[in-house]
This record gives C-alpha cells, sequence and structure tokens, in this order.
C-alpha cells in the first residue's frame, strides 16, 4: 500500500507548492508551510512511473500518432468507475483543461458575450472570461447551513439574458468541495437548454470523491443536455500527474465537434506529447485493467478523506473564530476565517506572518470569497497536524473564545 504519511521532499522535485523563492514572492517568507497550490503531496501510482520509465527507455520521440489504446481506456474507466459510456469519436485529447476552455470560449462566444460563473470558483475561470474580451456574468453559490447550493432562480435570470452564450460549470466543484447530484445538474441542464446557453463542464475531480457521494457526469444526464454541453476530463488532480498528464474533452453534439477540430487544426495545436499521453493511459488504462489497481487511488482518497476528518474536527474544537465548509470531495478545504473580523489584507498577513502557513486566498476567488481561504490537504497527516497547531497558536493570540 502507497505511505502518504511520507514527507515530501522538495529537493526531488521543481514543485511550485514547495519552491522556497515562489513562497518568498508570494506569502513573504520561505518559512511557511505550504497548502496554496491544488496539488498533492504524494508520489503518484508506481504504474504510472513504471510506464514513464519504459517509454523513456525506448529511446525514440518521433511524432506519434494519437493512440486509440488511450482512448479505449478512458471509455474503459469512466464505464467501469462511472457507469458512464463514452462514445469513442467523441473524445479529444488536448494539451490541458484550461487550454480547452479557453478555444471552447473563443469558438462559441463572440467579445462582450456573457459566460456564467458560480463563485466562489476556480480564478482561472474569471481570467480566461476577461482574457477573451467575453464579461463574467456571476451566479454566486450560497451558503446555508455550512453547506453551498446552487441559486437556481438566479441562473434562470441569468441564463435567459440573450447576451449569455456559456456556463462554465465546475463538476466537483473548487473550491467549496461541493460534489453536485444528479437532480442539480438536471436543473442546470434544463435551465440551460431553455435558454440555449452551453454548458463547458470542468470535471477534473471527478474521480476525487468521498464516501456517501458520487460523481455525476454531466454528459450521463440526457440525451438532451450532451447535445447542449462538453466535458473536460483529466487524471491529472486525481492521479497528481498535473505537471504531465493530458487532458480529454467530451463533445457528443457533432457540429461543436466539427469547430473543434477545425479550430485546433488551424491553430496547429493537434500534435500529442508522447510522455503526456503515457502518464494519462497509465492512470486510466492500467487501473481498469489490473484486479487490485484501483488501490492507489482508491487509498488516496480515503486518506484525504480522513484529513478532512481531522481538520474539521480539530477547528470546530480548538480553534474558535474559524469554520471548514466540510468537503464531499477533491482533496480541497475551503476555511471561513469571517469570523475573525479581519479585512483581505491583514487577513492574508495574518495567515502568512501569525499562523505561518501558506493557503490560497479567497477573495482570488471571487468577492464572495473573502475572508475565506483555500487549502490543499493532499499532504502528510503530520503536516497538516503541524498547521493546525500554528493556527490554533497564532489565533489564541486575538483573545478569542
Amino acid at each position: 500500500m502507497p505511505d502518504f504519511d511520507q514527507p515530501f521532499d522538495p529537493a526531488r522535485s521543481r514543485s511550485e507548492k514547495w519552491d522556497r523563492d515562489a513562497l518568498t514572492r508570494t506569502f513573504g517568507s520561505d518559512e511557511v508551510l505550504p497548502f496554496w497550490i491544488a496539488d498533492m503531496d504524494f508520489s503518484p501510482s508506481p504504474a504510472i512511473t513504471k510506464r514513464l520509465s519504459q517509454r523513456v527507455d525506448q529511446g525514440t520521440f518521433a511524432y506519434e500518432t494519437k493512440p486509440l489504446s488511450l482512448i479505449n481506456a478512458v471509455l474503459r474507466w469512466n464505464a467501469s468507475r462511472h457507469d458512464w459510456t463514452i462514445d469513442a469519436s467523441d473524445v479529444r485529447l488536448t494539451a490541458g483543461t484550461m487550454y480547452s476552455i479557453t478555444q471552447l470560449l473563443a469558438l462559441f462566444t463572440n467579445e462582450l458575450d456573457g459566460v456564467i460563473i458560480q463563485p466562489p470558483v476556480y480564478f482561472q475561470f474569471q481570467h480566461a472570461i476577461q482574457g477573451s474580451g467575453r464579461t463574467v456574468v456571476p451566479n454566486p453559490l450560497r451558503l446555508a447551513n455550512g453547506r453551498y447550493e446552487m441559486d437556481l432562480d438566479d441562473l434562470e435570470e441569468k441564463a435567459a439574458d440573450p447576451s449569455t452564450k456559456v456556463l462554465l460549470l465546475c463538476n466537483p466543484h473548487n473550491p467549496v468541495g461541493r460534489v453536485w447530484n444528479r437532480d442539480e445538474l438536471q436543473h442546470v441542464a434544463d435551465i440551460c437548454l431553455r435558454h440555449e446557453v452551453l454548458v463547458i463542464s470542468d470535471e477534473v475531480h471527478g474521480d476525487f470523491v468521498f464516501s456517501n457521494h458520487t460523481y455525476t457526469p454531466f454528459l450521463s444526464l440526457s440525451h438532451d443536455a450532451t447535445e447542449n454541453a462538453v466535458s473536460c476530463l483529466s487524471p491529472a488532480k486525481p492521479f497528481n500527474i498535473p505537471a504531465i498528464a493530458s487532458s480529454i474533452s467530451i463533445i457528443p453534439n457533432q457540429s461543436l465537434r466539427n469547430l473543434f477540430d477545425r479550430q485546433t487544426n488551424n491553430l496547429m495545436l493537434n500534435h500529442i506529447h508522447a510522455l503526456s499521453c503515457v502518464a494519462t493511459e497509465a492512470a486510466y488504462g492500467e487501473m481498469s485493467e489490473a484486479p487490485n489497481a484501483t488501490q492507489w487511488l482508491d487509498a488516496a482518497i480515503g486518506y484525504v478523506e480522513k484529513n478532512a476528518d481531522f481538520l474539521c474536527k480539530s477547528i470546530k474544537d480548538r480553534i474558535p473564530g474559524v469554520d471548514v465548509i466540510t468537503p464531499e470531495g477533491t482533496f480541497l478545504a475551503w476555511l471561513d476565517f469571517r469570523q475573525l473580523g479581519l479585512s483581505v489584507d491583514p487577513l492574508d498577513a495574518f495567515l502568512a506572518n501569525d499562523a505561518k502557513i501558506a493557503l490560497k486566498a479567497g477573495h482570488f476567488f471571487g468577492p464572495s470569497g473573502e475572508g475565506f481561504c483555500r487549502m490543499s490537504i493532499g499532504c502528510s497527516r503530520a503536516l497538516l497536524e503541524e498547521a493546525v497547531e500554528r493556527l490554533e497558536k497564532a489565533i489564541g493570540t486575538l483573545g478569542l473564545s
């Protein structure tokens, strides 16, 4: 079984999360404990590193065809893991999820068109929309009794605007950790169909879901939903290979798919990276075929879920003025510091200078994220315990009770 308690060794990696210069630039010190980047500290499955080593040892790196074996691995994985049947002709390999999203926005919207997002949400969504001259249309999530929900009435109103063309959906949601259920997603699909709003669903965390929750692929809802949506998948997050994994776009609508193909061909972005393909196929293919091959992923999910339980209980019992939104999936935790009464800059300074922990400030995820922070808890339990102790000590100096 993998040893997730093994401390991360920064000397063996160019990890941005652990890089001393990056920490100093961002947080003013390299003495902070790093939890700010959305990746895990764990070594990936030995099956992936073994396949990569074997490929390098072959010693040839000519231009390659897109491997049918990789496509088949994607199909088998999703059929066995998520009971989702994907047509091979709908699958497109891309360099990364945000690459796919930016290309899809360029294809299916014009300048100033509206693109709906559901903040607090992955900050690159906003950057992609604004960077392409489109208009961000916020449909903020509602926090009720410690759990986030979609505001479907507001979504209906925003989608009804003729200038609104796309919904960027995060399923499961980064950073709040919601795993949207089938009923919620069906409501979204119905609204977007009524108003001819294309759904682009970022589902890179779909394989990393905790017990008692189920990931529902958006394209598994209905035929009508599939004709009005594109899903972006990747093993990058669940298998902790973000620097090398390929991304997969599933585009069932033939007209949309043809436009996407034409765009990638015109921009000469239709080549593949040999090692990315190997890593992706090793994650999906090997794990769906070998009897015990899902053990690494299942063990990682189980370990991180226990990290989440530890964090929620420790903060509730020991740290006044802070709450944790209980995650249903992902390796991310969303911490609520609003009771401390600190505005954006003082909160950032307090966490970096007093608590000496590096978190991703919530305001990057939109105005509704102010007073919150995202924490990557895909780390050893010892590191998480040290973070709790530092936070407890620092908040103790504030005199809260």
